[in-house]
């Protein structure tokens, strides 16, 4: 799942369900991959993820590239 694409979707307040129907995986999927995001960004939810990405300017893909464990942006 791409991380990037995730933390866009997650920020502009989706509920997993939606993520999922948007994605084509399941809600499951979604939640687990959300955390993932949360734990190497260091936030707890979606606000905190909004937050640390309008801090940053908006740089969705750095946070996507950093919660999926690229330095590269790739």
């Amino acid at each position: 799942m791409n991380a990037t694409v995730l933390s866009s979707l997650l920020q502009q307040g989706l509920s997993n369900s939606e993520i999922a129907g948007v994605l084509h995986v399941g809600t499951e999927t979604v939640r687990t991959h959300a955390r993932s995001i949360y734990r190497k960004l260091g936030v707890q939810n979606r606000r905190e993820l909004a937050s640390l990405a309008q801090r940053r300017n908006g740089e969705l893909t750095a946070l996507g590239d950093r919660a999926a464990g690229r330095a590269d942006g790739r």
